[in-house]
């Protein structure tokens, strides 16, 4: 793979000029070949150690120093910690000539971010000279996680030069590949508001015995490389932090100090993903997976001490810790210190949560784990930690373990049916619904989206997310569509538990008889009717010879109806508590689609005009009421008979008493309150606003209108 060093060309100038004077002087031609070990390395790794590069070197004097600098140009940036001088260290460089490798003491320096300088290799060329010499140069380390972001290469190569030993057939060579290195799931369960159990001792077995709840994160290996304790160098082993968010200052929470993987003698683990609860057993020197909490890591998992020290006979672990909340999060960091380079290991960090108090809801953490310690420093750096890593929360383990459908997680379930609506255009809005099931275990979160394959913003849903059990409601609008047919997906997204889309049509026909809106024919509000009121239908196509309207199949009495409205009595027999009601006009036989309301028992709306004078006049600015006085007021929009006090309000004076309050003895669905004008009422102008209200239960009141008073 070519190279990407801006420096490339003039280092291989500068060495072509070398190589040319070298043999000028007749340094007797010693040749080598170039080969490496390339290692797997973490895609989330800022700073990684690749593998060796390695010339195989013959010919030259045999007895005489063979000396050389090689130039090493890598396709990401050099991370090796700096001295202060600036130079790179723990770069090493050996020689073997046929007796072992021998360390090379070089100087190292940097060309370019990517290109490094090693100056002064050195070596007694062999008797014979065709015998083998090998170079090896190890710990290079470099910045694999912007490379694997670019998506530009599959692979860290590099680029060798040299000056004092000629190379044949020159090439690129692959230090590494790299896949992510840790994944992760989690079973997170709800804790329960009543007050927990209080435990024996705050120790893992205490808390086990007293039932207390636990969610738990897993971490797997991607294959066997992902863990890895401290080596030569670096500041730490692999770290994992350990984030848990959700919970409230009525909860205690504690997680163990030591985490035994699943090669050792017993795994740690709070019952979670099919296993078994225990503290964990662990035996030094048998290739266990042990991790130890550290104390006093900062919010990158950089620094601090370990818990408790690493220990040096079998032991079964007991101790926890519990975790202080700083702005509503509880974090943990672990630090690898053994593992089994020849297995793929993962774990379990148990995270209990005692509930102190009462309480209305029961709690839902949210728990993550991210490999540390996390830098973005992606160059040479004197401080930045070794080895270092990119934030990001860790992907799921669940197909490498094999348990994406296991029972113990969330199961999102929903019916992929296709949802198929029709309207006309200029239509009501039409509805369906989708239920969305959690039939696993734990804590499913769902965000719900639309995307169109034509038209726009004509669909839409609620709520846009949710937890476990809920349902969405859609809504279809074709008022503004033209006719033809309207397709959209629903998209409902449970992560990495799953995605579903449910395919939605919309069959938008020609206008025809169309409900557009019902509204209270007194006030013409809109919102829920009441049964045996007056109401005012609109729409399209509304006029005709025959014209009909029913709710929920029962008749309604139709007084008015022109191309745009039908007046209309409301059928009293409808069930007045907050019914879902289907009304349908009929108008010469063609019938409208679906318009669906929602009835109450008291909705008042006055009319206007819709107050008489003591005199039997309508009252108006030319005809106003006095002070003393009663009027009568006309709306609609009662339960008759009344199902609670009635009141009225005028001007600044409120809760007055009605003389009379009930149906209208003339007309049907028309009712009448009487209420006498205050004497003292206070008047600044020639009128007042008068509403009338019901309180039943809650209180509910009219729109007001104006009263003319003198």
């Amino acid at each position: 793979m070519p190279c990407s060093s801006p420096f490339r060309l003039p280092i291989q100038i500068l060495v072509s000029v070398f190589l040319s004077a070298s043999f000028a002087a007749g340094q007797g031609g010693t040749s080598c070949t170039l080969g490496s070990n390339a290692l797997q390395v973490r895609a989330e790794g800022l700073t990684e150690k690749v593998g060796d590069i390695i010339l195989t070197c013959t010919g030259g004097t045999s007895g005489s120093t063979s000396t050389a600098t090689l130039y090493v140009s890598t396709n990401v940036s050099i991370t090796n910690r700096l001295d202060s001088s600036g130079r790179p260290v723990g770069i090493s460089i050996s020689t073997d000539v046929g007796s072992g490798p021998a360390a090379n003491v070089v100087n190292a320096s940097f060309a370019s971010a990517n290109t490094l300088i090693l100056s002064g290799i050195q070596y007694r060329i062999p008797t014979p000279s065709t015998q083998n010499v090998t170079i090896r140069i190890s710990n290079i380390r470099v910045a694999v996680a912007p490379l694997a972001a670019a998506n530009t290469a599959i692979s860290v190569t590099a680029s060798v030069g040299a000056t004092g030993i000629q190379l044949t057939d020159p090439q690129d060579l692959t230090l590494a590949f790299w896949s992510p290195s840790l994944l992760s799931s989690s079973v997170v369960n709800l804790i329960s508001c009543n007050v927990s159990a209080t435990p024996a001792t705050y120790d893992f077995p205490g808390l086990l015995a007293a039932g207390i709840s636990s969610s738990s994160v897993r971490v797997t290996e991607s294959s066997t490389y992902g863990f890895g304790a401290k080596e030569a160098g670096a500041d730490t082993g692999i770290r994992i932090i350990l984030s848990a968010s959700g919970y409230t200052s009525a909860n205690r929470i504690f997680v163990p100090d030591v985490l035994v993987g699943n090669t050792g003698n017993v795994p740690t683990s709070g019952g979670a993903f099919g296993t078994n609860a225990n503290a964990g057993t662990y035996t030094p020197g048998s290739g266990q997976l042990l991790l130890i909490r550290i104390n006093g890591a900062d919010s990158s998992g950089v620094g601090g001490v370990a818990a408790i020290p690493a220990p040096g006979a079998q032991v079964t672990f007991s101790s926890l810790t519990e975790l202080q909340l700083v702005n509503g999060v509880a974090t943990a960091v672990y630090e690898v210190f053994d593992s089994n380079p020849n297995l793929r290991e993962t774990l379990q960090i148990p995270v209990f949560a005692t509930q102190q108090s009462a309480c209305a809801t029961g709690v839902i953490p949210s728990l993550s784990a991210v490999i540390a310690p996390v830098s973005a420093v992606t160059t040479a750096s004197a401080t930045a930690p070794v080895p270092r890593f990119s934030a990001g929360v860790l992907a799921s383990d669940c197909q490498q373990i094999g348990d994406c459908g296991a029972i113990y997680f969330p199961v999102l379930t929903v019916d992929t049916t296709p949802i198929a609506l029709s309207a006309q255009s200029l239509g009501a809005v039409q509805n369906a619904y989708i239920p969305v099931r959690n039939t696993g275990q734990g804590y499913l979160s769902v965000s719900v989206s639309v995307s169109y394959q034509n038209g726009s913003n004509w669909l839409t849903i609620s709520p846009s997310s949710g937890v476990n059990n809920f349902t969405i409601a859609l809504s279809a609008d074709p008022g503004p569509l033209q006719p033809g047919i309207y397709l959209a997906n629903v998209t409902i997204n449970a992560g990495t538990y799953g995605v579903v889309i449910v395919p939605v049509t919309l069959t938008v026909g020609p206008p025809g008889v169309t409900i557009q809106s019902i509204v209270n024919a007194a006030s013409f509000q809109t919102g829920p009717v009441v049964p045996g009121s007056f109401a005012a239908l609109f729409g399209v196509n509304l006029a005709g010879k025959n014209v009909s309207v029913t709710f929920d199949g029962f008749p309604s009495t139709v007084l008015f109806d022109s191309a745009t409205q039908i007046n209309l009595i409301i059928p009293a027999m409808l069930n007045p508590s907050g019914h879902s009601t289907g009304v349908i006009a009929t108008v010469d036989g063609q019938s409208s689609s679906v318009f669906r309301m929602v009835t109450t028992p008291n909705e008042p709306g006055i009319f206007n005009p819709g107050i008489v004078n003591k005199d039997g006049t309508v009252n108006t600015a030319a005809n106003p009421a006095k002070r003393g006085d009663f009027v009568q007021v006309y709306l609609t929009g009662f339960t008759l008979p009344l199902t609670g006090p009635v009141s009225v309000t005028i001007g600044g004076s409120p809760n007055l008493v009605p003389l009379y309050a009930g149906a209208q003895p003339t007309f049907p669905a028309l009712d009448q309150v009487n209420v006498v004008v205050p004497q003292d009422l206070v008047l600044t102008g020639t009128s007042v606003p008068l509403t009338v209200c019901i309180s039943a239960g809650t209180q509910v009141c009219s729109n007001p209108a104006t009263l003319y008073l003198q």
